[in-house]
């Protein structure tokens, strides 16, 4: 490398070891804080698989943590449907809001879903929309989870390119409870593409 395209390389080089290093700090400082708040969407006698899911919410840059949003979420039950006795998913049954904190953190409990009962068979997922300060209402990729048989591997590459903001989710089951982590990076592109009509996908 000549020396003249050397010393344009170094500052390039820099400020991307600058953003990673603010980033981990970022999230090291949150995993240090107070315990999150944890949202419920389910009782305890809900059949099923518990599950916890945690994670940061951060702005465009992926570094500073998003202030005053909230999540909509609703899956299905363990049979597989949303509602019944007709399976509407705008119906859902499991469903509900969770906001993030003053850090972007946020945490709910719930059951792992089931795989749809009937028809098509993707993998078991968590719907899920966001609202926000400047931004529209808009629904993000699902909440997916890394061991189920129905993934594609379309899915699994796209998952890839995402990286630390992944929606495929690894597992840890500790004490009948499956643990799961998924930090999320707003992103502008996907509001517009994915904005709600009156609270939900387009038609």
């Amino acid at each position: 490398m000549k020396r003249r395209e050397f010393l344009m390389a170094v500052p390039v080089a820099a400020v991307g070891l600058a953003r990673e290093a603010a980033a981990a700090a970022n999230r090291g400082a949150a995993a240090a804080s107070a315990e999150i708040a944890e949202t419920k969407l389910v009782s305890a006698a809900e059949p099923g698989q518990q599950l916890v899911v945690s994670g940061t919410i951060y702005g465009p840059d992926g570094v500073t943590p998003a202030r005053g949003v909230r999540l909509f979420l609703y899956h299905t039950d363990t049979q597989g449907y949303y509602s019944q006795p007709r399976d509407n998913s705008r119906e859902a049954r499991i469903r509900g809001w969770v906001p993030a904190d003053e850090q972007g953190r946020y945490r709910f409990r719930t059951i792992q879903p089931a795989h749809y009962a009937t028809g098509a068979r993707p993998p078991a997922h968590i719907h899920t929309h966001l609202y926000g300060p400047d931004m529209p209402a808009h629904w993000m990729d699902s909440f997916l989870f890394a061991d189920d048989r129905y993934l594609t591997a379309e899915q699994v590459s796209e998952s890839r390119k995402l990286g630390e903001f992944s929606p495929i989710m690894q597992g840890n089951a500790r004490g009948g409870v499956l643990y799961c982590a998924r930090d999320i990076r707003l992103n502008p592109g996907v509001y517009e593409r994915n904005r709600l009509v009156n609270g939900w996908y387009r038609n």
